[in-house]
């Protein structure tokens, strides 16, 4: 049976964020090669609704989630596969990023003829 990845939120702005799971191998891989980590996430929704959710489907063990909104919570789990399936999802890591203040434009100054 396969363990389940342990996944740790390790950065965030109002702009993204960077999470990072453990990797897997021998045993706790169910003694077969970990194929694929899958990364599912949303909006702090109730429920998860797969159809919706972005996917990052690869051998990474770190993904940056760009795009995100300040102060929204967002819900993260990760499963690893082998040839065998799949494995459990991990327990939920909910991170709300950074709510900055909005930026402000660039002044512009207006010149004028001297008299």
């Amino acid at each position: 049976q396969m363990a389940i990845p342990t996944m740790d939120l390790t950065a965030s702005t109002d702009t993204y964020i960077t999470l990072r799971w453990t990797a897997l191998s021998g045993a706790a891989a169910g003694n077969s090669a970990v194929i694929a980590y899958s990364l599912y996430w949303d909006q702090g929704d109730a429920t998860r609704a797969t159809a919706d959710t972005p996917l990052m489907d690869s051998l990474d063990t770190h993904y940056v989630v760009t795009g995100v909104t300040g102060g929204t919570p967002y819900r993260f789990v990760v499963s690893a596969r082998n040839i065998y399936g799949p494995g459990a999802l991990s327990p939920v890591l909910t991170a709300v990023p950074t709510d900055a203040p909005g930026k402000t434009g660039i002044a512009t100054v207006a010149l004028t003829d001297a008299t």
